[in-house]
């Protein structure tokens, strides 16, 4: 049965969330984890989310997927647009989620893994720095995503080499700027942290859909339609 456009948004939406909340939420609570363990949990959080989602909607949760897609003429702009908006909305509730179950702790400090460059920088990577990590991250996580969409192998061995795929790329990444190559997941902890992230969140923006472009012709070059 042909999914309605209202299916796939919502599974996008609720694809998101989880992953957000999962990733973020482990990031933030979870002290007794060290920067792999996160990292395995944002991962891990994407390939459940885009098992379940993946049937439905395509599993994108992730703005700069999307944005390859259509530059790919797999997606029409309309519903590239729908799919953003469903994605944000996704992430936001996700933080929200989080808000709500941490507000009354004593020792929360409105801190949600945000994003960030320069003096927001773990290892204060400037915006030079945190630029090419988000690039070629984001557009090497895009190019596994394509090959793994075409090579039409089960859903759930692509949505783990998609996790671990996208764990390892966090490794990498964290240390220079906690990590995004996913507009959504940089956009909800923005909203709620506001200050310096919420400055920031269009580098966010910007960065991951550069390496989607870069995807999209690292897969031509590839050969592949």
């Amino acid at each position: 049965m042909k999914n309605s456009t209202t299916h796939k948004l919502t599974a996008e939406f609720l694809g998101t969330m989880f992953f957000v909340l999962i990733g973020c939420g482990v990031a933030i609570t979870t002290t007794s984890l060290a920067g792999l363990g996160v990292c395995l949990a944002f991962g891990l959080a994407f390939a459940a989310a885009h098992y379940i989602t993946s049937p439905i909607s395509g599993g994108h949760l992730n703005p700069a997927i999307s944005f390859a897609s259509w530059l790919c003429k797999k997606m029409e702009l309309k519903d590239f647009l729908f799919y953003v908006a469903a994605q944000l909305l996704g992430a936001t509730a996700g933080i929200a989620v989080l808000y709500f179950v941490l507000m009354g702790k004593t020792d929360f400090n409105h801190m949600f893994f945000s994003n960030g460059f320069g003096i927001s920088s773990p290892n204060g990577s400037g915006l030079m720095e945190a630029g090419v990590i988000e690039v070629i991250l984001s557009s090497f996580f895009i190019l596994t995503f394509c090959m793994v969409k075409e090579a039409k192998g089960s859903c759930a061995c692509s949505s783990l080499m998609l996790g671990l795929t996208l764990s390892v790329a966090y490794f990498l990444a964290t240390p220079f700027t906690n990590g995004s190559l996913n507009p959504a997941r940089s956009f909800g902890p923005a909203i709620f942290e506001g200050g310096m992230a919420l400055q920031q969140v269009w580098f966010f923006f910007v960065m991951p859909m550069v390496g989607a472009a870069l995807a999209v012709v690292f897969h031509k070059l590839l050969g592949q339609k």
